[in-house]
């Protein structure tokens, strides 16, 4: 990836995930249109930004990817157990150390272009 690449991929990527880690329960925040020039143009072209949202839980519906779904999500079986909390509550810490990782990024991407 080029630096303009990483600064404006990983500022985007920064917000979905402080977003969503602070607010988990505000749908706007559960999806990230990925059809939309300013996905596209910022994230989908920095390799490894789908890896990452896959990682902290995010999956792919399509014309979007929605944090907090599965396909086992609807067993009533499955929600009974807790065992949905218990992912959700694993993905807001993956989401929030991902914000911290992404923060560093940005920050060290903008250094980087200053002192050239």
């Amino acid at each position: 990836n080029d630096l303009p690449t990483i600064k404006t991929g990983t500022q985007l990527l920064y917000l979905y995930c402080v977003n969503l880690s602070s607010k988990p329960k505000i749908p706007r925040y559960r999806k990230v249109y990925t059809c939309n020039d300013s996905f596209r143009n910022k994230v989908e072209k920095m390799h490894g930004s789908m890896d990452l949202l896959y990682a902290v839980g995010f999956v792919n519906k399509g014309n979007h990817v929605e944090w907090g779904t599965s396909s086992s999500s609807s067993s009533p079986k499955t929600k009974k157990n807790g065992t949905n909390d218990d992912v959700e509550e694993k993905n807001i810490i993956l989401l929030k150390q991902a914000a911290a990782a992404l923060s560093v990024l940005k920050s060290q991407a903008g250094t980087i272009g200053s002192n050239e």
